[in-house]
């Protein structure tokens, strides 16, 4: 959507905890994924808005790649090929569900 490609993903939440999923993505989409320690960082995340706001953190802080300990990177394993055909599979079962 902003026009630009991503060259990785950082991910969290309880669905990484899906290792098929991420590593999925990882394929699908052709770039590293990375998982932190800390999956549950909704509160991390607000109290570091709440820290920029306030000056105690730096926005460079807290988006560096120190920030926050990585627990897991699933990197691409599928083949240019592969990915395109299992793309062009899912972008026709979309377009088939539209007549639902």
């Amino acid at each position: 959507d902003c026009g630009e490609r991503l060259s990785a993903l950082r991910v969290d939440g309880g669905a990484t905890s899906n290792n098929f999923m991420l590593q999925f993505q990882s394929d699908i989409l052709g770039i590293p994924i990375t998982r932190p320690e800390n999956v549950e960082s909704t509160a991390m995340g607000a109290a570091f808005a709440a820290g920029v706001h306030l000056g105690f953190f730096d926005k460079s802080e807290i988006f560096s790649s120190d920030f926050v300990t990585a627990e897991q990177k699933f990197q691409p394993t599928m083949t240019e090929e592969v990915r395109r055909a299992k793309y062009d599979k899912w972008l026709d079962a979309i377009t088939r569900s539209f007549a639902w």
